[in-house]
């Protein structure tokens, strides 16, 4: 008897035991396959587009100009306000920049949040500088506006000083009054 128990475990252990290999192959066959089959999906799909595109565009020749790509129109606003420079206050901590600040627009602005741009004369922003007015400035109407900003480069000084940089206002916020006009 202790002659067959040697004999079964010698078989079991020289016995070849490849299920874990069929496995993992017949699950990465699966896997491949499924992988090609949405490939070639996709690959139809983007086929028959090209080819329905192709047979619009031959049919009906003035669709290639509503089928082609127009880059986005941005809507024009016509400006608010407008900064006008007058000078410049120097401190101790800094200098301050002295502007007039005018509402060309058509109604009546309560308040609005902007930031001052100045560029050179090549286009180019030097330094955009945030600030508010917290009082109604009627349509047609200026005041005049001191801002301290530590920020701003002795280039855009010199250029504004001598005229050849150019204010703009960039808008964040804008709250009319109330009354309609």
């Amino acid at each position: 008897m202790d002659s067959r128990i040697a004999e079964r475990l010698a078989r079991r252990h020289t016995h070849d035991n490849t299920t874990p290999a069929i496995i993992g192959a017949i699950c990465g066959l699966a896997v491949g396959l499924t992988l090609g089959a949405v490939a070639g999906r996709e690959h139809l799909k983007h086929e028959m587009r090209q080819a329905v595109g192709r047979a619009v565009a031959e049919a009906f020749p003035a669709a290639q100009v509503l089928m082609a790509k127009q880059p986005p129109v941005e809507p024009v606003v016509p400006p608010i306000l407008a900064a006008a420079y007058l000078g410049r206050t120097r401190g101790d901590f800094g200098d301050s920049l002295r502007y007039r600040l005018a509402n060309v627009g058509s109604r009546t602005v309560a308040s609005a949040k902007y930031a001052i741009a100045i560029y050179d004369q090549h286009g180019d922003r030097l330094v955009g500088l945030k600030h508010a007015v917290d009082q109604p400035l009627a349509a047609g109407q200026s005041i005049d506006m001191e801002g301290h900003w530590p920020i701003v480069p002795d280039r855009a000084w010199t250029l504004l000083a001598d005229g050849q940089a150019d204010m703009r206002i960039e808008i964040d916020r804008v709250i009319y009054t109330a009354d309609g006009d």
